[in-house]
């Protein structure tokens, strides 16, 4: 019988900053003991395509489950299938501690049970169950979106990320709200990410028993759109990004713009460019996530961009 392996379960909205904290804590620690499994709730894969890239020499396995949260009926399989493949890994690939990063619209109140389910609670040990916040756009999206509550009353450690764009009352409000729905979270501040990684293997989990509750509903499920084209002009990608903004939850991806690759992102409000070419391998386009109520009209607006160009 191996040891368990020791698991942290990162939660957190669409766009609250976990890739980006997962980059920060392996742009810190490369650690070989450590295996990384991601969950994009669109159907393309762009966080785990981040991480290699930024990750391309810590040799850590990286397994992906996109198109679902892995903790609702349409997806826990695969996420087993993820989970079994690293607790059978031979001697001296088998992480030590493994990250799960949950899709933004993950409900997280079934772990344990699923692990138990599927028996493999002997091989993993839930360490902590971490939940990112944003600072900026938690207000907004706690009252309308169920899975974000959730995820707050899942945890035993809430980083409050993006401190940095709010002023200090707007981070006592949240602090307020944060601990009227889980008052036993230890509240971590936090801007870009950062936070002590000490924090996450800490951490005093509570036994997550919940119902897996299927995201197919429409009830439950946003839109995810792969939105794709041969190119697009910067004008009309402004446009695009300008007029879509606040009927989405999420955007980001790899496109051609004016003839020169580029990673779009939103940020809490803001559009982010970076020039930079897909990995390879990685397929271009913008995944985008809304309510199901704005995906035609998104997908107009996409199409009189391009058609543009």
């Amino acid at each position: 019988m191996q040891n368990p392996i020791d698991l942290v379960l990162l939660t957190g909205f669409l766009g609250s900053g976990k890739t980006t904290l997962l980059n920060a804590l392996l742009t810190d620690h490369h650690d070989r003991r450590t295996g990384i499994l991601m969950n994009e709730f669109g159907k393309v894969g762009i966080d785990g395509a981040l991480v290699r890239q930024a990750d391309a020499e810590a040799g850590m396995t990286v397994y992906e489950v996109a198109d679902g949260s892995i903790f609702c009926t349409c997806k826990s399989a695969s996420f087993v299938a993820g989970l079994r493949m690293f607790a059978r890994l031979p001697e001296g690939r088998r992480p030590e501690r493994l990250i799960v990063e949950a899709s933004g619209m993950s409900d997280p109140s079934g772990l344990s049970r699923l692990l138990r389910d599927n028996r493999l609670a002997g091989d993993y040990a839930v360490t902590s169950v971490a939940c990112l916040v944003d600072a900026v756009r938690f207000v907004k999206v706690v009252h309308t979106l169920p899975a974000v509550r959730r995820q707050v009353e899942a945890a035993d450690l809430v980083i409050l990320n993006k401190i940095d764009l709010v002023d200090e009352g707007d981070v006592t409000r949240v602090e307020s709200m944060i601990a009227e729905i889980n008052g036993q979270a230890t509240v971590a501040r936090s801007s870009f990410g950062r936070i002590d990684e000490d924090a996450l293997w800490e951490g005093t989990s509570r036994d997550l028993a919940g119902e897996l509750v299927s995201c197919s509903v429409p009830e439950s499920r946003p839109a995810a759109l792969d939105l794709t084209a041969d190119g697009v002009s910067r004008a009309g990608l402004d446009r695009f990004l300008r007029e879509a903004l606040e009927l989405t939850y999420r955007m980001k991806g790899w496109l051609r713009v004016g003839g020169s690759w580029c990673f779009v992102s939103d940020n809490s409000g803001r559009i982010e460019f970076v020039e930079q070419s897909p990995p390879a391998g990685q397929p271009a386009g913008l995944s985008v996530i809304c309510a199901p109520e704005h995906s035609d009209r998104v997908a107009a607006l996409w199409r009189a961009a391009t058609e543009a160009a």
